[in-house]
């Protein structure tokens, strides 16, 4: 009998402490909070004394000056459900940030944050102003969060992209907004649709192929037929040489593959008729092509202004169409065939 009452001790004892990191000192959570300034904490209500409350509804804001972004480091993480990175979207409790006041906006980081053992990678926003949404439903409520922020530089801008660098797009990428019906969204490992059996989705990523690098798909879990999902680059010149190569990597293994297209154009609005808001298409594949990635190489020819290009995937006829994509670079000069 005292042998089976120290197991249980010991079991109860490495699940509390199985939150990401240690408890941060001095911090004091609230429901609610508008901040401004250079930096500061933001923690759920009733931390560090006791667990967040049921069918919480706690809104957040914060403000720094005109001339900077916002960084969000997690510091502490005890949530109810688990995060995109393991398989799942915090459908229960979870924190999200976004940079309009409206909770179903463009979230940054491009995910909800939950759980208790996943690190997350600092995100940055792209304004000096941001939302920060936290919501907890009616059941296992745990310690909650301590989210740091802290007023920043903007990044530069970089058309080369291969998503390790934080938790969403790389600097200067994003949603184009309001074409897209689905998101991209940063994942590593297998998709949500692959769980116990291997039926879309990448195994892994491009530039590690292991469970810590990361990508962008598009899921057709729970979306339609013909659901768009649109990203679009950061500017690009190519006025230096008459030639450039455009390389990128993609995936498409899957009963129910939709098309994935690649546009270039040359503004948001495209004053430009040659280059409308769709802009021109330059790349398009349909259906499956297997499980492996694939390489993708455009050669380019010289542009008097700087381009930007759309990468879009649509939904096929079933769940069995997760589009992925990895590796994303410019080099100048032609592109050249694989050895």
């Amino acid at each position: 009998m005292r042998i089976q009452l120290v197991l249980v001790v010991i079991l109860v004892t490495k699940l509390a402490s199985s939150a990401t990191s240690k408890k941060p000192k001095g911090v004091v959570g609230r429901c609610g909070l508008d901040d401004e300034g250079k930096a500061g904490l933001i923690a759920s209500p009733n931390f560090p004394h006791a667990n967040y409350p049921p069918d919480s509804v706690c809104n957040y804001t914060v403000t720094v000056a005109e001339n900077s972004v916002i960084k969000f480091e997690f510091l502490y993480m005890d949530m109810e459900d688990g995060p995109t990175q393991k398989l799942s979207g915090c459908y229960a409790d979870y924190v999200v940030i976004t940079e309009d006041d409206n909770e179903e906006s463009t979230m940054v980081g491009n995910q909800r944050f939950c759980g208790y053992d996943t690190p997350f990678n600092p995100v940055l926003t792209k304004g000096n102003k941001a939302y920060i949404w936290f919501r907890s439903d009616d059941t296992i409520e745990k310690e909650g969060f301590v989210i740091r922020w802290k007023a920043v530089q903007a990044p530069r801008e970089t058309f080369a992209c291969d998503f390790e660098s934080r938790n969403g797009y790389c600097s200067g990428w994003r949603q184009l907004e309001p074409r897209s019906t689905i998101r991209w969204k940063v994942n590593r490992g297998q998709t949500r649709s692959s769980r116990r059996h291997w039926v879309t989705g990448p195994w892994y990523d491009h530039t590690k192929n292991n469970i810590g690098g990361s990508y962008v798909f598009a899921e057709a879990t729970g979306m339609r037929q013909g659901d768009v999902t649109t990203l679009i680059s950061p500017y690009f010149s190519m006025m230096k040489t008459e030639r450039y190569c455009l390389s990128f990597w993609y995936h498409m293994y899957g009963s129910g593959i939709g098309t994935f297209a690649i546009y270039e154009v040359q503004t948001d609005g495209a004053q430009d008729p040659r280059f409308p808001l769709r802009g021109i298409n330059i790349f398009l594949e349909a259906g499956e092509k297997g499980k492996s990635w694939q390489e993708g190489k455009l050669t380019l020819n010289r542009r008097a202004v700087p381009m930007r290009f759309i990468f879009e995937a649509t939904r096929g006829n079933s769940y069995k169409g997760d589009i992925a994509i990895d590796d994303i670079t410019i080099t100048e000069d032609e592109c050249q065939e694989p050895k």
